[in-house]
């Protein structure tokens, strides 16, 4: 999303701290204001760059938008992709993601992310499409993967890991996530989360462990 300064011996490179500065300042900003409502003025600001640095890097408010969001998503998918490549045992390896999911998505920030990109997916089709691709498509690959992986280990046997892979998500956030989405109720604890994630595990691998 931005530009590579270290191909171009003309501008000086944006250190990581900086990078990350301008994104969180960014994210904070869209989800207080909106897209709209945001200005690029309001994120130099608070993230305490210079006007100059920051249209270097990101031209567009449109770029910014995208990358501040992207940034999230890039930083789960690492995680939860190191824990796929590390972990051999199905079971573990979807308990411990679906932890992870929905830590993510129930946090509050996480909650805020989604409503935006409802509400701003309306009128900005495109940044809609690129929060897709980057969040919940990017993490049913991860998934589909995994259990392709799985299937040729012969631990569980599926005739479309990529249908599986979207039925397990979708049981994993639930009924639960819209309801703490639209305020219902508030996030459970670990405990309940864990308790949660360990039946939604046992159905899934009822469905489709191998004999």
């Amino acid at each position: 999303m931005t530009r590579t300064p270290e191909n171009d011996a003309a501008e000086p490179k944006l250190s990581p701290a900086r990078l990350n500065r301008i994104l969180d300042a960014a994210q904070s900003i869209f989800l207080a204001h909106g897209f709209n409502g945001a200005t690029t003025d309001m994120i130099q600001a608070q993230a305490g760059v210079s006007k100059s640095t920051l249209y270097r890097y990101f031209p567009t408010k449109e770029l910014l938008f995208e990358a501040a969001l992207e940034a999230g998503s890039h930083e789960f998918l690492k995680h939860v992709g190191d824990l796929s490549r590390d972990e051999d045992d199905v079971g573990a390896f979807l308990t411990e993601f679906s932890m992870e999911l929905l830590g993510a998505l129930l946090a509050p920030r996480g909650l805020d992310i989604v409503r935006l990109m409802v509400m701003e997916s309306q009128r900005f089709p495109k940044l809609g499409k690129h929060f897709y691709m980057t969040g919940p498509k990017g993490t049913a690959d991860l998934v589909e993967s995994y259990l392709a992986r799985a299937q040729a280990r012969g631990q569980v046997k599926m005739a479309n890991p990529a249908l599986a892979a979207e039925h397990f998500i979708g049981m994993v956030r639930g009924d639960m996530w819209l309801r703490c989405l639209l305020g219902v109720t508030k996030a459970p604890s670990p405990a309940q989360l864990r308790r949660f994630v360990t039946a939604t595990v046992a159905t899934f691998l009822d469905l489709y462990r191998a004999d």
